[in-house]
C-alpha cells in the first residue's frame, strides 16, 4: 500500500512538472489580438522581444518573455474577459472544474499529449493527488487553451503543434532513463527539439508580421488624422460641448426632483401640524324622563 502512495506521488509530480507548467503557455502572455495597442508583445518562444535562450525557460517548464531579451516583460494591461496580466500573464480560471470540463480537459489531453495523458491513467481514479492536484491543472489549461482558440486560432494552432512536440520529447526523456531502449534517444530528442524550435520562429514570424500589419494601418490612421487636424478639433469640442450640455440638463432635472419632493414633504408636514391634537367633546348625555 506504501509503495502504491510513493507510486502515485512520484507520477503526479512528473506530470505536473511536465503536463500542467508546459501547458500553461496562454497564461504567460497575451494574444496577437493585443497588437493593435503596439504594446510589447510575450510570446511562447520568450517574446516581448525577448526571444533566443534568455526568454525561454526550456520545454518542460514553459517559455516566458522576461528574460534577458530587448523587449522584456509585458504589459500589464488588460486580458481575456477582463481579467489582468500580471507581468504579462493572466490571472487562471480557479472556479472548481465540473464533470464536462474534467471529460473535454482529458479527452484534449488524450489527443494531444497522449504520453503524458498515458501515465496519467496508472493513477487511480479515487486518487487524492489526481482529483486534487492533477485535474484541476488540467482542466484551468484546457480552459485557457478554449479562449485562445476562440481569441487566435492561429496562435491555437501554433500551441497546439508545441504541446505535441513537447509530448514526444517527454517520451524520448523517458526512454533516456530506461537502460533497455534501442537506438540514441539523446539524437532523436535533437531532432524533436529542432522541430520544436522550427515551430517557434514561424510562430514568432508570425506574431511580427501581424505586429507589423497593425502598426502600418496606425501608421496610416495617424497620417489621416494629421491631414485632418482642424476637423478633429471641431469635432473634439462639438463633442465635449454637447456632452457637457447634456450633463448639465441631467444636473438640473435632479435638482428640480429634489426641490419637488422637499416641497411635497413640507406640504405634509403643514398639513399634519395644523390638524387639530385634542379629542373632540362627548355627545351630551340624554335626559332620563
Amino acid at each position: 500500500m506504501k509503495s502504491h502512495a510513493i507510486r502515485n506521488r512520484a507520477i503526479t509530480a512528473l506530470l505536473t512538472a511536465t503536463m500542467a507548467v508546459p501547458m500553461l503557455s496562454f497564461a504567460q502572455q497575451p494574444t496577437t489580438r493585443q497588437a493593435a495597442s503596439a504594446a510589447p508583445i510575450e510570446t511562447p518562444s520568450g517574446g516581448g522581444g525577448g526571444g533566443g535562450a534568455g526568454g525561454d525557460r526550456g520545454f518542460l517548464r514553459g517559455p516566458r518573455g522576461d528574460g534577458p531579451g530587448a523587449g522584456g516583460p509585458g504589459p500589464r494591461g488588460g486580458g481575456p474577459d477582463g481579467r489582468p496580466w500580471q507581468r504579462g500573464r493572466a490571472v487562471p480560471d480557479q472556479s472548481p472544474p465540473t464533470a464536462d470540463e474534467i471529460r473535454d480537459a482529458l479527452a484534449w489531453m488524450k489527443e494531444n499529449a497522449p504520453n503524458r495523458y498515458q501515465l496519467y491513467t496508472l493513477l487511480p481514479e479515487q486518487s487524492r493527488f489526481r482529483n486534487d492536484r492533477l485535474l484541476p491543472m488540467l482542466v484551468g489549461k484546457y480552459r485557457m487553451m478554449a479562449k485562445m482558440k476562440d481569441a487566435d486560432p492561429e496562435l491555437y494552432e501554433f500551441s497546439v503543434k508545441q504541446e505535441k512536440l513537447r509530448d514526444d520529447a517527454f517520451a524520448i526523456l523517458r526512454q533516456l532513463h530506461d537502460t533497455n531502449a534501442q537506438g540514441d534517444p539523446r539524437a532523436n530528442l535533437r531532432d524533436k527539439m529542432r522541430e520544436l524550435v522550427d515551430v517557434l520562429l514561424e510562430e514568432r514570424q508570425s506574431r511580427i508580421e501581424k505586429l507589423e500589419r497593425a502598426l502600418a494601418e496606425q501608421k496610416a490612421k495617424l497620417a489621416q488624422d494629421q491631414s485632418t487636424k482642424e476637423a478633429l478639433i471641431e469635432q473634439q469640442t462639438d463633442r465635449v460641448v454637447r456632452e457637457a450640455h447634456e450633463a448639465f440638463q441631467r444636473m438640473d432635472m435632479i435638482r428640480r426632483r429634489f426641490a419637488e419632493a422637499a416641497a411635497a414633504a413640507a406640504s405634509e408636514s403643514n398639513v399634519n401640524s395644523n390638524a387639530p391634537t385634542t379629542a373632540p367633546a362627548p355627545a351630551p348625555a340624554a335626559n332620563p324622563k
